[in-house]
């Protein structure tokens, strides 16, 4: 074999050994965690409800592995991400001014 089989051989061989660690992470994640369907992705629901109106989810904020339980009312959980969708629009509108005036 000359130099340049060895070489795209070991590139060969060096990809499919990426993509087989990817797709095994993949598969290793823990499916029994359900991820809220709301505006946080990192929100994991806890329990429907704790008896006093109250809705509990884990909070695993940006960059943690640590969750905390958070208890909110139904209300409480709406005003939260509205005003999270509040702070995304200003931050895109501030963002896109900046890039105006340039």
């Amino acid at each position: 074999m000359d130099s340049m089989t060895k070489s795209v051989t070991a590139f060969r061989f060096l990809a499919c050994s990426v993509l087989a660690l990817m797709l095994s992470a993949g598969c290793a994640q823990n499916p029994a965690t359900e991820t809220a369907g709301g505006d946080d992705a990192s929100a994991t629901v806890a329990a429907a409800g704790t008896g006093d109106g109250k809705i509990c989810r884990n909070i695993r904020p940006t960059g943690s592995r640590i969750s905390e339980r958070v208890c909110m009312t139904a209300e409480q959980w709406e005003r939260m991400a509205e005003q999270d969708r509040q702070a995304i629009e200003d931050t895109q509108r501030n963002n896109a001014t900046s890039l105006d005036g340039e």
